[in-house]
């Protein structure tokens, strides 16, 4: 079971942080890449760490926010939250 986080860049083209724990093992993995418009590269990230929990980081982009919603919107057994970071 892993529960993923994803941290906010700022535009279309832009930096993706993720960070995923197996809570069941305590193993830890962590990343940071870069992104086109469609999010291709968090697609795939997603799929391969198939989360049961997703955190996100608010502000998001449009286009993060859509495949997150797409992934895991309703009935897909994933939980999921949004937190604003705070300053």
């Amino acid at each position: 079971m892993f529960t993923l986080t994803l941290l906010p860049g700022a535009n279309d083209r832009m930096r993706i942080g993720v960070a995923a724990i197996d809570t069941s093992t305590g193993d830890v993995m962590h990343g940071e890449f870069e992104d086109a418009a469609m999010r291709p590269e968090l697609e795939a990230r997603l799929l391969r760490v198939a989360p049961s929990e997703v955190l996100l980081v608010e502000p998001l982009s449009a286009a993060t926010l859509k495949l997150v919603n797409a992934m895991y919107g309703g009935g897909s057994g994933v939980r999921a939250g949004a937190y604003t970071r705070s300053r």
